[in-house]
């Protein structure tokens, strides 16, 4: 055999040979990148190895800081819902108590003074800037006598802690909002004074329900199932009497969204209303 031969079998080796060949040069190269990463590992990190370090430590906090924010803007919100939920359990509850256990008005006629108002079941349909402020004010055997409670009266403002709650008798309740000074929400107000006490203005101890109210709106149901956005039993129509039925609606501002305020119906049915038209049938 001669030496052209060998050179020729040596040429037309199989791929698999060559394959393996590669790969064998392929593992030294590895092998002695790796070597020389180790003998600069020793000398300390690059420039570059920090750079492209800190780029990724930055694109890590961009992925992260919006879930994070994000997480506690949620906690806020569903917080904010929960106070929002208790403050119309709590100022509905009371409400509906107090149209319960409504009385038949008066049936004097006009409804200008004081005196006149305060013996009569008064709805009025009013706004404050484009939303609902409505009041409301009636004679109920609902009369809560406050020993000590967190209070504002025209001529002071103390706070102090709820002690005890007394009922008793007969008292003119009235509901109504005011504007809460360098902010947009509403403070719901419901003034309770024994029936035979003075009821002027002046006099009238009010206390606060709930806040952060958007509006609030009052309808009324005649026995005939007609329903309007004012009721007065001193005039008209309405003269001495209650209505059927009243429904409350409250709104508060949504933390989420300002524009969408957070809405709670609920409807009154008035038993001694019952009872005055089936007399008049």
């Amino acid at each position: 055999m001669g030496r052209k031969d060998c050179v020729r079998r040596k040429a037309s080796s199989p791929p698999r040979v060559r394959l393996e060949w590669g790969l064998i040069g392929l593992f030294q190269f590895v092998i002695g990148f790796m070597k020389s990463k180790q003998t600069i590992n020793k000398k300390g990190f690059t420039l570059l190895e920090i750079l492209i370090a800190i780029a990724l430590f930055a694109a890590l906090v961009a992925m992260l800081y919006p879930a994070y924010i994000g997480t506690f803007k949620n906690i806020d919100v569903t917080e904010s819902y929960g106070t929002i939920y208790r403050m119309a359990r709590v100022a509905l509850e009371r409400i509906c108590e107090d149209l319960a256990g409504a009385c038949p008005p008066d049936t004097t006629e006009g409804s200008d003074s004081d005196e006149v108002q305060s013996k009569v079941f008064l709805g009025k349909d009013s706004e404050i800037d484009g939303r609902g402020a409505d009041e409301l004010g009636f004679i109920s055997e609902k009369h809560i006598s406050f020993k000590s409670q967190a209070k504002i009266n025209d001529s002071e403002d103390t706070s102090e802690t709820l002690t005890e709650i007394q009922i008793s008798g007969r008292g003119f309740i009235k509901y109504y909002i005011e504007e809460i000074e360098g902010e947009d929400g509403f403070v719901l107000y419901r003034s309770d004074n024994p029936e035979l006490a003075d009821q002027s203005e002046g006099k009238t101890e009010k206390y606060i329900l709930c806040e952060g109210l958007h509006g609030i709106n009052f309808s009324f149901q005649d026995e005939n199932g007609d329903t309007y956005e004012e009721w007065d039993s001193s005039i008209g129509r309405f003269m001495g009497k209650l209505p059927a039925l009243v429904s409350v609606e409250l709104e508060f501002i949504n933390p989420a969204d300002p524009e969408s305020p957070v809405k709670f119906i609920t409807a009154v049915s008035l038993p001694l209303s019952k009872r005055e038209y089936g007399n008049r049938s």
